[in-house]
């Protein structure tokens, strides 16, 4: 049984008339099922905290999870707000936003920012995200608690002891400085049914370089396993895969089918969003001094297929089908957006938001196009 150690969270709070704090502390994640499709959720009960606010205390089995939220301010402003992912790791202290979040025997995991790149990833690994923003935090924290236990049974089995390595390199050519090339795809039409009456659509696939491929050394002392990585190499990995879906969804869109498109230029942007990965790799290979990292990393690249385009054929009323849904599913997304648009006090925000939006709208009218050419 593992060990239990005490854990301690602290929090910024404004003003306790205009604050919302809530936690769920839990050790593994469970599946539901509404509507026929599947969501995860921590496997445990969410406690909201009151006025006056104290800080969450309590006994966790170490390697557990915590969840927590805090939104503070008045009642027209949000003055800080956090939300995150954190593990109970015996002796580790966290102190965040000058000391707005400080926690002992906690470590943490992810703080969420932009919820959108955490979506695509959940709903492509076959989940939803619920509509509600309580619920959805606890899919996001469900989905990344899943991940790191699946990545600890990885490491476990795949992983060899490594061996003694020096600290990466102090070239100018860090990490940091290494640009991905921009992928600004110019859709081309659909393409109408074949003679055979089918209709070609393109399937996104993804292969990531897993981001313990930067784990650097593991030790288990007293049954308390420690893992240290390279955190250049787990930024860039990390940093690809982020990007790698931020730029697929301008033309691609998640769908019962996986990620689709229904233009030719699907296969080009599949073929530079790999291209982007191989080449950022290979860069940061001739960078980094840590010869346990480069080894494995050297050997993810050798199949150099991380993101590939495929070419299916359906039926028209199975592609009818499957476009109405992509559409309805964009449609959504627009109005999701368009509430969150008018909600955004900062300009910054705004502009981000529209952006978006407009990405969202030109690539439903790319798909209303193709059903259209279906459908005369």
């Amino acid at each position: 049984m593992a060990k239990a150690v005490k854990i301690l969270l602290k929090y910024r709070v404004d003003n306790a008339k205009a604050t919302t704090a809530f936690y769920c502390l839990f050790k593994d994640v469970k599946e539901s099922q509404f509507n026929g499709k599947k969501y995860l959720w921590p496997n445990a009960p969410v406690k909201y905290l009151y006025r006056p606010f104290p800080p969450v205390e309590a006994a966790a089995e170490e390697g557990s999870y915590l969840f927590f939220y805090v939104s503070t301010g008045s009642h027209k402003h949000v003055y800080f707000s956090f939300a995150g992912l954190f593990k109970v790791v015996e002796g580790a202290k966290v102190n965040l936003h000058d000391g707005a979040i400080q926690a002992e025997n906690l470590e943490l995991l992810e703080e969420f920012g932009n919820t959108v790149d955490y979506e695509v990833q959940i709903k492509n690994a076959g989940y939803e995200v619920a509509r509600h923003a309580v619920k959805a935090y606890l899919n996001i924290a469900a989905w990344l608690a899943k991940c790191d236990m699946e990545a600890e049974k990885e490491v476990q089995i795949e992983v060899p002891e490594p061996e003694p390595v020096q600290e990466a390199s102090s070239t100018s050519n860090t990490v940091e400085e290494l640009e991905l090339e921009e992928v600004a795809p110019t859709p081309t039409p659909a393409q109408a049914p074949t003679a055979k009456g089918l209709v070609p659509i393109y399937v996104l696939t993804f292969n990531f370089p897993s981001g313990y491929l930067a784990t650097t050394s593991i030790s288990i002392e007293s049954s308390r396993e420690t893992r240290e990585f390279d955190a250049k190499a787990k930024s860039l990995l990390e940093g690809l895969r982020a990007r790698c879906y931020r730029e697929a969804k301008k033309i691609y869109h998640l769908s019962d089918l996986g990620w689709i498109t229904v233009s030719e230029e699907g296969i080009k942007v599949a073929e530079q969003l790999n291209r982007n990965i191989v080449n950022s790799l290979e860069a940061f290979l001739k960078v980094t001094s840590n010869s346990t990292v480069k080894a494995r990393l050297s050997k993810a690249i050798q199949r150099r297929a991380f993101v590939k385009a495929i070419k299916v054929f359906l039926n028209v009323e199975d592609a009818k089908q499957l476009l109405q849904q992509v559409i309805e599913d964009i449609k959504k997304d627009e109005e999701e957006w368009s509430k969150k648009l008018e909600e955004a006090d900062k300009e910054a925000k705004k502009r981000q938001i529209q952006n978006y939006l407009s990405q969202l709208i030109k690539k439903r009218q790319l798909f209303e196009n193709a059903l259209k050419s279906l459908s005369s």
